[in-house]
Parts: C-alpha cells; structure tokens; sequence
C-alpha cells in the first residue's frame, strides 16, 4: 500500500511470492522491501522493481532480509550475523560486520540492536553499548 497524504493505493506489481518482512519509504516514489532468502527490492514509483544485489563473499540466498532504516538519506539493512548493509545504486555493500536485527532512527541517530548489544551511529562514529541481560 502507498498513501499519499490522502488516499490509500494498492502496490499490485511486488515482484516476488516469498514473505516480505522490511519496509521503508525513502520517498513517495523510493520503496524498498526485504524478505526471506535476498528478496531486496526497490521501487521506482512507477511500475517497476529492481533487484538490489549483496556485494561480496555472502549470497543474498543466505540473507533473510530484516528490517530497513533510511537514515540521512541512505538505506540500511539488517541481515543478522552478516552485518549490516548500504544501499549504493543497485547494490546492497557490507557497512558493518556487527550483528545486526533491527534499526531505526531516533533523535538524529542510527539505532541497531544485535545480540545483546546496541550500536548507535551518529553519522560520524559508531558507539557500541552493551545491554544487561
């Protein structure tokens, strides 16, 4: 579904059947979705998807695509003990070697959670915080 500020629309043309689990909207015409196995799409706003490819020695078969963050105009995706990933074009290129799960943004910072640590990037450095469990 795409909203405009208006109206809710249907996206009938997603180029794949596999489970999608990671939206985010860099803006009304730039979609990317993520999914089981290296589904890694992006939307033009028309009708046409295309495929964003993972750069260097992992298969995106291998990556099950978690979630999206679009942070100071840059995507980045979570692929779990793969690291974390850019998107530069049509291409997905490794950022960061961390586990990563999930991301978002929060007061001007790039939030990744992995396994018992937190990562926040502020645009210039990354700071790794530990969490008690």
């Amino acid at each position: 579904m795409v909203f405009d500020g208006e109206t809710c629309s249907v996206i009938d043309t997603v180029p794949t059947k596999k489970s999608l689990n990671g939206v985010v909207c860099k803006s009304a015409d730039e979609i990317y979705i993520t999914g089981w196995n290296g589904v890694f799409y992006r939307w033009d706003g028309e009708a046409e998807w295309k495929k964003i490819k993972y750069v260097g020695d992992v298969s995106g078969e291998e990556i099950y695509g978690g979630s999206l963050a679009c942070y100071r105009g840059v995507v980045y995706q979570c692929a779990d003990e793969h690291g974390l990933y850019k998107v530069s074009g049509t291409k997905a290129l490794a950022a960061e070697t961390f586990f990563a799960s999930r991301a978002m943004v929060l007061h001007d910072k790039l939030l990744v959670t992995g396994e018992k640590m937190l990562h926040e990037f502020d645009g210039y450095e990354w700071v790794e915080v530990e969490l008690a469990m």
